[in-house]
């Protein structure tokens, strides 16, 4: 039983001085937008129907490079088109991808790709889209083109959460929840950028909230440069005050040859979040197409846990695109990618297999916790389920700094 001096104390010192840092190591594959996403959903009220609409230019650019990625995939694969028009779809296709603005979706383009889609020989190619690089929302927008190019369209949240934009530079944003208040700060590092994430350690508090290139979502901050991002940083609060912790989110990805340039920023860290696509199994890297991106998140998530920084350091796994990984599981057996596997081939049995796999790499598991949870970022409740175990984790970290717990 705590006495009311530690608990004034206990409250005192982490409104004063605590900080949490939390380091979300993506799989790379757009899992950490979604999850920005959904925490927009969950604790910032959602999108409102002008910020869903600044997303319906993406939305069509994804679906026009869905359908040409996949035409691209017809000659490499060698399957030939069913249908009689779709050579002639094919060339109009290119011609007005050419000509369109990007993001544009006209009535004769929604045509053409709406009867390509329709030919068995794409549907097969479809099929083999872990052959070659496809985004996991062609499909959604793919089977959904009469809503999405009808007259007055208005996307919704999920058409929201299934959009991929890249991300460069650095972008925070904050919210507050269960009592803590949330900066996420996330970067992109690319081949060359002479700025290292190194300096977003030593942060102030707060930065001023200005229109982000990505959309403007309220409350959140764009910077092309960590050089631009640190003279703006400031004392003044931007949520509201008397929140028991502060908590800083940073997310990190980039290159292979990058992670070394940043590893080292993020010792003491209170927890580490760890991205990897389940239905990556079957997949590989757009930068190397002879690795496997399960072997990758394997190599990244070892050379993380069993680093010296990260000793002691809690990490949760979040095992994303389950409902991916269910689909693709029931067609494609997981030895393609383990092959000393050979249990079930059913979700339940080679999910486990996977997560396990994660698991066994924790060379310290008496020192080290692992929380692991499949998940589906496109799935709001799942989500925040998930992020709910991740703040008791911080809630918990901080109680045993105070000595408290």
């Amino acid at each position: 039983m705590c006495s009311s001096y530690d608990l004034k104390a206990f409250y005192e010192k982490t409104v004063r001085d605590k900080h949490s840092e939390m380091l979300h190591c993506p799989d790379l594959f757009n899992s950490q937008k979604l999850f920005l996403r959904n925490r927009r959903i969950i604790h910032k009220n959602g999108y409102s129907k002008q910020e869903c609409m600044e997303f319906k230019a993406v939305i069509y650019s994804n679906t026009l490079q869905s359908i040409l990625a996949i035409v691209k995939a017809m000659t490499t694969l060698g399957i030939d088109y069913v249908n009689p028009r779709s050579a002639e779809d094919k060339q109009q296709l290119h011609t007005m991808a050419n000509t369109l603005e990007d993001g544009d979706m006209t009535p004769q383009l929604a045509e053409v790709i709406k009867r390509l889609w329709g030919d068995p020989g794409i549907q097969a190619c479809f099929e083999r889209a872990s052959e070659y690089q496809l985004n996991d929302s062609a499909a959604y927008y793919l089977n959904d083109l009469d809503r999405i190019t009808a007259p007055g369209y208005v996307p919704n949240e999920q058409d929201v959460l299934h959009s991929r934009v890249k991300t460069t530079g650095i972008i925070e944003t904050q919210f507050s929840f269960k009592d803590l208040n949330f900066r996420y700060v996330q970067t992109c590092l690319l081949s060359g950028r002479s700025k290292l994430p190194a300096q977003c350690f030593f942060m102030e508090d707060a930065v001023p909230t200005v229109k982000c290139s990505d959309f403007a979502l309220a409350g959140e901050t764009s910077f092309s440069d960590i050089s631009t991002f640190l003279p703006s940083a400031h004392s003044k609060p931007l949520l509201p005050s008397g929140l028991w912790f502060s908590v800083r989110m940073f997310d990190v990805g980039g290159q292979r040859s990058e992670r070394k340039k940043w590893i080292h920023c993020f010792e003491g860290v209170t927890c580490i979040i760890f991205c990897a696509a389940l239905s990556a199994y079957d997949m590989v890297l757009v930068e190397d197409e002879e690795v496997n991106r399960m072997h990758e998140s394997l190599h990244l998530f070892n050379s993380i846990c069993n680093h010296k920084y990260f000793a002691t350091t809690s990490i949760v796994l979040f095992l994303n695109k389950k409902d991916l990984f269910q689909e693709k599981v029931a067609k494609v057996h997981l030895s393609i990618c383990f092959p000393e596997y050979t249990g079930p081939n059913t979700f339940e049995d080679a999910g486990n297999y996977i997560k396990n796999q994660f698991l066994d790499l924790n060379l310290k598991k008496e020192d080290k916790e692992i929380y692991s949870h499949m998940t589906c970022a496109t799935d709001t409740q799942n989500v925040k389920f998930v992020f709910d175990a991740v703040t008791d984790i911080i809630i918990k970290e901080n109680l045993k700094d105070c000595g408290l717990f």
